[in-house]
């Protein structure tokens, strides 16, 4: 018992993706495939989104359905909202958000109780250059919502998402990838739950293969 008492409260890292978080890029060594985190990860298909550090100019679409008191609202990188719950662990995840330049935000008013789903719809219109982008989920206390993130079209895409869920809140969130054959997507998703909160997390990917490399709430989609 003690035993275990001891690793439930120990800082240490859970895994080497925890080794190293930082907002920079040049924190993150570009990855050969053979780092332990990296080693199921086809890098061949990323088309550099590992590596490149030039300009984005992919084209990507991203639009919000919700109804109040929910709101799906776009928002500038400024907003000083966006990154205060995560710290990106890699270089793709750094690159996405050194890189995008709206984000999708999310917001559930505490108490609210929301019946019908808030679709994100992330729409890709062409996989030459690369695009990014970065949403953000907040829950209220003890409220309850659902949150749908749909992906199409033809893309090289890489983004973040911050999930954070107040006290005594519940939260589902379903991310679908749906894209065209020639798309790309890397997308990191990060979570941070209240006291008593729940979240519920799916992710489907059709037609399209998936790397998890193990981190718990953590998933690159390929």
């Amino acid at each position: 018992m003690a035993a275990l008492q001891g690793a439930v409260e120990s800082t240490a890292p859970v895994s080497r993706l925890h080794l190293n978080e930082s907002f920079s890029l040049d924190d993150f060594p570009v990855p050969s495939g053979r780092e332990e985190e990296w080693r199921f990860t086809p890098l061949r298909r990323l088309r550099r989104l590992h590596s490149d550090t030039s300009a984005a100019s992919g084209k990507v679409a991203v639009g919000g359905d919700a109804v109040p008191p929910v709101s799906a609202v776009l928002a500038q990188r400024s907003d000083r909202r966006l990154g205060a719950a995560f710290v990106p662990a890699d270089r793709v995840s750094a690159r996405a958000f050194a890189s995008f330049e709206e984000a999708m935000v999310i917001t559930v008013p505490p108490e609210t109780q929301s019946d019908r789903p808030t679709v994100v719809s992330v729409r890709g219109e062409s996989s030459e250059g690369a695009a990014f982008g970065h949403t953000l989920i907040e829950v209220g206390a003890n409220a309850r919502a659902a949150v749908v993130l749909d992906h199409s079209g033809s893309a090289t895409y890489a983004d973040n998402v911050e999930i954070v869920v107040g006290d005594g809140a519940a939260l589902t969130v379903v991310s679908l990838q749906d894209w065209d054959d020639d798309a790309v997507h890397v997308s990191h998703h990060y979570a941070v739950l209240g006291k008593d909160a729940r979240l519920q997390h799916t992710a489907v990917t059709l037609d399209r293969g998936c790397a998890d490399p193990g981190r718990g709430g953590w998933d690159r989609y390929v």
